[in-house]
């Protein structure tokens, strides 16, 4: 018996869309969590150019190296969820007055 693949797994034998409909998908939660902002979603929209190419590159008739492009997306991601920090930052004089407040 074969064992299935999951979806988007698949060989590669066309254009797939997966890198970019995965995207998309990212995109979507991200933004349900997150106010978009210009600068947030100029990165989004690079983010889906990117996978465009890397999927375009997967499905050429000699597939190419995708590691450039995956750093590029890569770095854009970070970029894009660091204009988003998920903590806050204190000043050190007031890291220093709850230390002090603790004690």
């Amino acid at each position: 018996m074969e064992q299935p693949v999951f979806e988007g797994f698949e060989e590669i034998t066309q254009y797939s869309k997966f890198k970019e409909n995965s995207t998309r998908e990212f995109i979507k939660d991200f933004f349900d969590a997150h106010r978009p902002t210009p600068q947030a979603l100029d990165y989004a929209n690079s983010l889906l150019c990117i996978a465009f190419n890397i999927d375009r590159y997967n499905a050429s008739a000699t597939p190419k190296n995708i590691s450039t492009l995956m750093d590029s997306y890569n770095a854009t991601m970070a970029a894009l969820r660091g204009l988003y920090p998920e903590t806050q930052e204190i000043s050190g004089d007031l890291a220093d007055l709850l230390k002090a407040a603790a004690a």
